[in-house]
């Protein structure tokens, strides 16, 4: 499982998104970045690999079909602001 660990923040038209993640492989211990975009194309291929951590539980990362597409925590059938509250850099 990857989880994302940080985030980084971009200027948009009407307010700032999430242009890059950083992220930890729990298996492998391996740490790196991704552009968004592939978060999303991991997601497409396969879903249920990508989380947050929320104290001791893991929170899915979804994809919101929009356009452009972009990336959200999901918990308990919710969209939350659970990346929004990761470090940044």
């Amino acid at each position: 499982m990857y989880y994302i660990t940080a985030i980084h923040l971009e200027e948009g038209e009407e307010h700032k998104h999430i242009k890059e993640v950083k992220l930890f492989d729990s298996l492998s211990e391996r740490k790196w970045s991704w552009l968004v975009e592939d978060v999303i194309v991991q997601l497409r291929i396969l879903p249920d690999t990508v989380y947050v951590k929320d104290r001791d539980k893991d929170i899915s990362v979804v994809i919101v079909e929009a356009t452009p597409p972009y990336i959200r925590a999901k918990a308990d059938g919710k969209l939350t602001n659970n990346l929004l509250e990761l470090p940044r850099y």
